[in-house]
């Protein structure tokens, strides 16, 4: 009853021939959101409503409204399992993980097989480095739906941290896309993992991310992190590109371009992105060793030590860009004698 019911809010079906007007066809494009809230014009205590608009506001980021409609299906029914899985999603947000482990418990004595609380109290768990109860939280949601791709990635993850065992997380999280190909998380961790193996699978699972989602300036760096690793240079220069593109305040795909471009002895190239990766962040004496490298080797010995004085100044123990200032100064003055 219940499901029909959600399933009839949120698509907004309207039991009529099609519409002809400006305002119908407005009507027809409504958001779950719109259809839920009309809905509860007339029926202001339906609690499966309620905590439905409840999940929506907490996509949406919107706690206040989230907070007020869970609370509103608590006062009606204290036992409402939505609502206590609602309740434990609005504390969690608001830092106050006790009354969210209260409420997600609460929601399993109620409905002693329902999957969402034990997923959310199985992520909790997870991350106050509880792995023994996680793992336990994530097997039994595992055993009552062995298709559970969220479980499967938990406990892969629980794994990882409590072992130590990338090649077992592995295993689990490899289970958690083969249910969900289309999971970007688990995507994205299987990266990172074959990555910290040295293994060539990584690039493919970061690539697959990127197709799920084109705009992941994370995605793009790892890739780039991949191809650099193996001093791949073209496709490096293309992901880190692409990063800078999607996220233009983020020094670190900046500093690397300039990392290849010097490697490459493009000398010009690589203090201008270095020069980017400073105005991104200028409190980063990396990239400013990196440019006063870059223009050591290509003979600018003034701006040279401008910037390792730049990058000792924002890290005084800084050895190498103690050792290039010491160079410059003992070529000028080499220079002046000459």
């Amino acid at each position: 009853m219940v499901k029909h019911l959600l399933w009839a809010v949120a698509a907004g079906v309207v039991l009529a021939c099609t519409p002809k007007t400006p305002e119908e066809e407005a009507a027809k494009k409504q958001t779950p959101l719109d259809s839920v809230s009309a809905f509860l014009q007339d029926n202001p205590n339906n609690t499966d409503a309620l905590a439905f608009r409840a999940g929506l506001y907490l996509e949406q980021k919107n706690l206040p409204y989230a907070k007020a409609d869970m609370e509103a299906v608590l006062e009606l029914d204290s036992n409402h399992v939505e609502g206590l899985l609602r309740k434990g999603e609005v504390y969690f947000i608001g830092n106050q993980t006790r009354i969210s482990k209260e409420a997600w418990e609460r929601c399993i004595q109620v409905d002693p097989d329902n999957i969402p609380c034990r997923l959310k109290l199985a992520e909790l768990y997870s991350i106050v480095q509880d792995y023994d109860r996680c793992i336990s939280f994530a097997d039994a949601v595992i055993e009552r739906d062995d298709q559970n791709a969220m479980a499967y990635y938990i406990k892969g993850l629980a794994l990882r941290d409590k072992k130590g065992d990338t090649t077992l997380a592995l295993k689990y999280i490899q289970k958690s896309i083969d249910l969900n190909p289309a999971f970007v998380p688990a995507l994205d961790m299987a990266g990172v993992l074959h990555m910290g193996l040295g293994s060539g699978l990584a690039g493919g699972y970061f690539q697959r991310v990127i197709d799920q989602d084109p705009n992941n300036a994370k995605a793009y760096y790892n890739l780039g992190m991949f191809h650099l690793a193996s001093k791949d240079y073209n496709p490096a220069i293309a992901a880190f590109t692409s990063c800078g593109q999607l996220n233009p305040n983020d020094p670190e795909p900046f500093f690397n371009l300039g990392y290849i471009h010097l490697e490459l002895n493009m000398l010009t190239e690589a203090r201008s992105y270095f020069g980017q990766s400073i105005r991104a962040q200028e409190v980063n004496f990396r990239a400013y060793y990196g440019r006063a490298f870059a223009a050591e080797r290509g003979g600018d010995l003034t701006n040279a030590e401008k910037d390792f004085r730049k990058a000792l100044e924002y890290n005084p123990s800084h050895a190498p860009s103690r050792e290039g200032l010491k160079r410059i100064l003992q070529e000028k003055s080499r220079m002046k004698w000459d």
